[in-house]
């Protein structure tokens, strides 16, 4: 204390840190090569898809199409709304084919989402209880649970003009 002088020396060892950081550097590379490539591989799931896309659409338009205009030779008014249907299907699922639903149409049953496509080719409520073979009222009951299901009960909207709009 008195006159003489004293070091204070304080020694860490820092080797685990180094360890550490080197392990942390080359999971960081590995994670790099990781990313590029799972984006490799969903560049190449996303020009597969439109690949398919684009041969259900082709084959669509090859095979059905031309059935359905072969139908409408002969074919009766309540036959050419059926016809005129499908054929608006074949369309919409083809121009939609890959993209994701609509997720206010996604919570409507199936039988729901084919009122709506009749609703939206033009049909009557009479034509579609026909189609379906069950009573006016039945179909009245669809089409308040699909206005429930897409929030639009009690609102002056037009059931087919909201549909189209959807999609």
């Amino acid at each position: 204390h008195k006159g003489h002088r004293a070091i204070l020396g304080i020694v860490t060892d820092i080797s685990d840190i180094r360890h550490a950081q080197r392990q942390l550097e080359e999971s960081a590379v590995q994670l790099e090569q990781k990313n590029i490539a799972l984006s490799q591989i969903l560049t190449r799931i996303e020009e597969e898809k439109l690949e398919i896309a684009h041969r259900v659409t082709s084959n669509a338009e090859r095979t059905l199409l031309p059935s359905l205009r072969q139908l409408r030779n002969g074919a009766s008014p309540s036959q050419l709304r059926h016809i005129d249907l499908l054929e608006r299907s074949v369309h919409h699922l083809t121009s939609q084919f890959g993209s994701t639903p609509d997720a206010a149409l996604a919570i409507l049953s199936p039988k729901e989402l084919d009122i709506c496509n009749r609703i939206r080719s033009g049909m009557s409520n009479k034509d579609i209880a026909e189609a379906f073979g069950v009573s006016l009222r039945t179909i009245e009951t669809h089409r308040n649970n699909i206005r429930k299901k897409l929030d639009i009960s009690n609102k002056k909207v037009n059931l087919a003009s909201h549909l189209h709009l959807l999609g």
